[in-house]
């Protein structure tokens, strides 16, 4: 992806493998943007005990997230 998008980067201080730093409005669309927090937010909630999955929303609304 890195080599796809001028406003993407390896992940900032982040396994640089696994995650993308991606600078808004620049030349990634939101769409993909939303579709990448989804997957992102999608594999670490995946990735937490099932206990705390219990405790958790997995919606994906950012309709209630606040800093979206």
């Amino acid at each position: 992806m890195t080599n796809e998008y001028n406003a993407t980067n390896p992940g900032y201080y982040l396994n640089k493998n696994h995650w993308n730093s991606i600078y808004y409005n620049e030349d990634v669309e939101i769409e993909l943007i939303n579709k990448l927090i989804d997957v992102s937010y999608s594999l670490v909630f995946n990735s937490l005990p099932k206990k705390k999955q219990a405790g958790t929303s997995n919606e994906n609304n950012r309709d209630n997230w606040n800093s979206v």
